[in-house]
């Protein structure tokens, strides 16, 4: 009876740590962090609230949805946590702006980037009139 119970919590201490090891390791996987700052490309004032959305280019499936989300603070300063290495696009999104996209942004493996370069977002002007086109002016 011994022996029996002896092995059952030998069972569960491997596995407790075998799980403790799988999420280290997958921890590790999920530690690159990128920032930066979206300021008004004319006044150079930050801009709170725009929506930061990061797209993994090498995902075959779900292409086109959003792996991660995050709003700028008043300060226009965003962090995106918790990336796993590889090559993304970032696209910047406001009410009154034109959407702006960032392509080409490669994670190497704890890679953490903070873009020194705040992201300039243009006005986008909607002019609209009876019977005519619509144009967007940027």
């Amino acid at each position: 009876m011994k022996v029996k119970v002896f092995l059952a919590s030998l069972t569960v201490v491997a596995f407790v740590a075998s799980s403790a090891a799988v999420a280290a390791a997958a921890s590790a996987h999920l530690s690159c962090v990128v920032g930066g700052r979206v300021v008004d490309s004319i006044t150079q004032r930050p801009i709170g609230g725009v929506q930061v959305d990061v797209f993994d280019d090498g995902r075959a499936s779900h292409p086109g949805r959003a792996i991660v989300t995050t709003l700028t603070n008043d300060n226009g300063n965003f962090s995106l946590l918790g990336l796993r290495s590889g090559t993304y696009h970032l696209e910047f999104a406001k009410r009154g702006y034109a959407l702006e996209i960032v392509t080409g942004l490669s994670l190497g493996p704890n890679e953490r980037i903070l873009i020194g370069r705040p992201f300039g977002m243009r006005t986008a002007i909607v002019t609209t009139g009876i019977g005519q086109s619509m144009e967007t002016h940027l």
